[in-house]
């Protein structure tokens, strides 16, 4: 079956979800596809929507924004993840399940490279508590705020695309990659590298909101 490379995508993601607990959904009804499963859908009240909605026991329902490996300017493109987040927080769009509106936790991207732990397909790797990392790195890796291993493009794109991210709320932006970077085994579980708001107390005694990236299960 000749099928888009978006799509070729999205089915890897739909089965990997799905065999780790998390209910996925597309936007759309698409005749092939469903020649080869049964699948749901989810629905929006403005055309400009990502490609798929999960709900994960862990972090509630979250959208994303799904491309394929085969070309790098297109996994760059999609950064239009942050303007689905923006239309999200300032009203401009609702989404549905079952004709029910539904609260999103998070605005993602992936691609089929994602159950491999990168999103590009051609990648090196580096060890964030390897002898020539600096002391936070090694830090950051040891408590689980960043994976242990990381692949060097996907790495500078998420912190690419959170330099771009102006407009923050409690909903967050990130990437969904694989728990293959906590042991550099092949397969892995579904986890998130995003960012989530926390509140710190300063000295003065104010409590003021702060945004934190954060390695966690999906």
């Amino acid at each position: 079956m000749n099928l888009k490379k978006e799509s070729k995508a999205e089915i890897i993601l739909y089965s990997w979800f799905l065999e780790h607990g998390i209910k996925p959904y597309l936007n759309r009804i698409d005749k092939k596809i469903s020649q080869l499963f049964k699948y749901d859908i989810f629905k929006t009240d403005n055309p400009k929507k990502p490609d798929m909605i999960i709900y994960s026991p862990i972090m509630g329902y979250c959208a994303i924004e799904i491309k394929s490996d085969e070309n790098s300017r297109d996994i760059r493109g999609s950064c239009k993840i942050i303007d689905y987040h923006n239309d999200y927080i300032n009203n401009v769009i609702n989404y549905f399940i079952n004709n029910e509106k539904i609260d999103i936790k998070q605005f993602l991207i992936a691609t089929n490279n994602s159950p491999k732990g990168k999103l590009f397909l051609q990648e090196s790797i580096e060890d964030n508590m390897g002898l020539n990392k600096k002391s936070g790195s090694i830090y950051a890796a040891k408590n689980k705020i960043i994976p242990r291993y990381e692949y060097v493009r996907t790495s500078e794109f998420v912190r690419t695309l959170w330099a771009s991210w102006k407009d923050r709320t409690d909903v967050g932006i990130g990437v969904v990659l694989s728990s293959c970077l906590d042991t550099k085994e092949e397969n892995g579980f579904p986890k998130i590298f995003t960012q989530i708001k926390e509140e710190k107390l300063l000295r003065n005694g104010i409590i003021k909101p702060c945004w934190k990236q954060k390695w966690v299960n999906l």
